[in-house]
């Protein structure tokens, strides 16, 4: 009986430690599932969630400051027509009443441990010296574009017709994340003698072979970095922002020797340094990109003067070389038709005395 005991103690631990496994699982599910309160913006296009909860999918845009010493993190984003209505020039002929962020890369489980690793597993890479901005979406209440389809100098076909043809690749975040997935196995397999292309409606990879030439709607741009979720909100507030990544100055670089040489952030102390450098060490020479050595520009000086006379010369040269080609030439044929006349001659001189 006691062996029989055993048996069933150990029978019951394990089925008590799937049972609270499948537990866990249920209320982790349960934790990453969004409820209304979550939702802080919400459209026909996109859902955007509250930036401090552990939940839905990070998207990221790329900006550009307009005018250059705006501080976007604070302002917020607009979209062009937002822009053009408060008469700032961006640099566009057309304003778009969107605000574009860039679909994720990659198809996988997002680690929630911090926000450095929902980026890196959505888009394969951080980095913090970028203007960035990343917001929080729902993928199943967000909507996915192509962006090709924006490119109408490649398929002309689309031109002046972008927001008919653009609502035939319309497709929630959650479908293209499964669809980049599956595309995936077809990129990682590519025989020799095929290409991939990509239905710019249905976001699809397809083979074909090389020699084939294949018209709208196939593109053969990766279609998990060419696709966009559009934003109608007319100012995204900083409110919004998960993070925001802002490009870091490029500090200015001073020579003082060829050896030698410091970055210094400002630029007034660069100038007192500089100026130091050569008080302290007259005789040596200060050495930066606008100045150079003596030696130096001289025997550069030198090289040009000598490469010019060298031309000359061998210009003069080719022209002697050419002429006594052609002289040769004709000297050789006049002396060619004479040997034949002579051998002619002396082969009907044998013959007939024969």
């Amino acid at each position: 009986m006691e062996i029989y005991r055993k048996k069933y103690l150990k029978y019951k631990k394990k089925y008590l430690d799937l049972k609270a496994g499948a537990l866990t699982s249920i209320t982790e599910e349960q934790e990453r599932e969004i409820i209304d309160s979550d939702i802080m913006y919400q459209d026909d296009l996109v859902c955007i969630l509250k930036p401090d909860i552990k939940k839905g999918i990070l998207v990221r845009t790329h900006y550009t400051p307009h005018p250059p010493d705006t501080d976007i993190c604070d302002v917020g984003l607009k979209t062009g027509a937002k822009l053009h209505d408060e008469g700032i020039n961006f640099g566009r002929s057309i304003y778009h009443p969107y605000i574009f962020f860039r679909a994720p890369f990659f198809s996988r489980d997002i680690d929630y441990t911090t926000i450095e690793s929902e980026i890196i597993s959505s888009y394969g890479n951080y980095n913090s010296n970028y203007n960035n901005i990343y917001i929080r979406v729902d993928p199943d209440r967000t909507f996915v574009f192509s962006s090709e389809i924006r490119n109408y100098l490649k398929h002309t076909l689309f031109y002046g017709k972008v927001d008919k043809f653009i609502v035939n690749s319309k497709k929630k975040l959650s479908e293209y994340l499964k669809v980049i997935e599956s595309n995936l196995k077809i990129e990682q397999n590519i025989p020799e003698d095929k290409n991939l292309f990509y239905n710019l409606y249905s976001s699809k990879v397809h083979l074909f072979p090389k020699k084939s030439k294949l018209e709208t709607p196939y593109d053969n741009e990766p279609i998990n970095k060419n696709s966009e979720i559009l934003v109608s909100a007319p100012h995204l507030t900083p409110d919004y922002f998960v993070l925001c990544t802002k490009r870091k100055p490029v500090s200015p670089i001073i020579y003082s020797s060829p050896e030698s040489y410091s970055s210094v952030d400002d630029p007034y102390e660069m100038l007192d340094k500089f100026s130091r450098k050569i008080v302290e060490e007259p005789v040596s020479p200060v050495i930066n990109s606008y100045s150079l050595p003596e030696w130096y520009r001289e025997n550069k000086i030198k090289n040009k003067l000598s490469k010019k006379a060298t031309g000359v010369r061998n210009s003069v040269e080719q022209r002697q070389r050419i002429l006594r080609e052609r002289s040769d030439k004709r000297y050789r044929h006049k002396n060619r038709r004479r040997n034949q006349h002579r051998t002619r001659g002396k082969d009907t001189y044998h013959l007939k005395r024969k």
